[in-house]
C-alpha cells in the first residue's frame, strides 16, 4: 500500500536579502500512511513552517519532490494543486484564519462554496461545530469567540471537506 504522502529529498531555499542564499531544509524524506500521527518539532527558525507549507502544496520545494496518493504535487499547475489541496487537505493555521465577516458556521462551510451545495455546507457545518462542543457558538462572529473557540472553528473547518475526524 502506498503511503498518503511521501518527500522525496525536499529542500528549500530563500534568499531574503536577494543575495546570500539561506538554506532552510536539506534533503528531507519521509513517507507517512493515513491517520499517522507526526509532531514536527525544533527551534524557532528551523524549517518546521516551511516544510509544512511544502507538504500541503502551500510553496514548491527547490528541490526534490512531494506525492500526495502517489501524484506529484510539484509537477502540477497553480489550479490543480489548489483542487488537490481542497480535497486532501485540511489547514489549521497558528491565528486560526477565520474571516472576520463571517459567523462560525458561515466560516466552517466556507469550503461549501466551491462545489457542495449550501445546505450540505450548512448540515456538514453544524455536525462538525457540535464535534467541537461550538453549536451553541454558530451565529457568533470571530471577535465574539475566544482564541481557543477560535482556534476550534479553525479545526471544523480544516475538517470540512471530509478530512478523517479524530476519534
Amino acid at each position: 500500500m502506498q503511503p498518503e504522502l511521501q518527500l522525496f529529498g525536499v529542500g528549500a531555499t530563500f534568499r531574503p536579502d536577494g543575495k546570500v542564499p539561506l538554506e532552510v531544509l536539506r534533503d528531507v524524506s519521509i513517507a507517512l500512511d493515513t491517520g499517522e500521527l507526526v509532531a514536527i518539532v525544533g527551534r524557532s527558525g528551523s524549517g518546521k513552517t516551511t516544510l509544512l507549507n511544502i507538504a500541503g502544496g502551500l510553496m514548491r520545494p527547490t528541490a526534490g519532490r512531494v506525492e500526495w496518493q502517489g501524484t506529484d504535487t510539484t509537477s502540477l499547475t497553480v489550479t490543480e494543486l489548489s483542487r488537490m489541496r481542497r480535497a486532501l487537505i485540511g489547514f489549521v493555521f497558528q491565528g486560526a484564519g477565520l474571516l472576520p465577516q463571517l459567523t462560525a458556521q458561515e466560516n466552517v462551510a466556507l469550503p461549501s462554496l466551491s462545489g457542495s451545495s449550501v445546505r450540505d455546507g450548512h448540515d456538514r457545518s453544524i455536525e462538525l461545530l457540535r464535534m467541537f462542543d461550538l453549536e451553541a457558538r454558530a451565529k457568533h462572529f470571530p471577535a465574539e469567540l475566544s482564541a481557543g473557540e477560535q482556534q476550534r472553528v479553525g479545526f471544523a473547518r480544516a475538517l470540512f471537506t471530509g478530512a478523517p475526524t479524530p476519534h
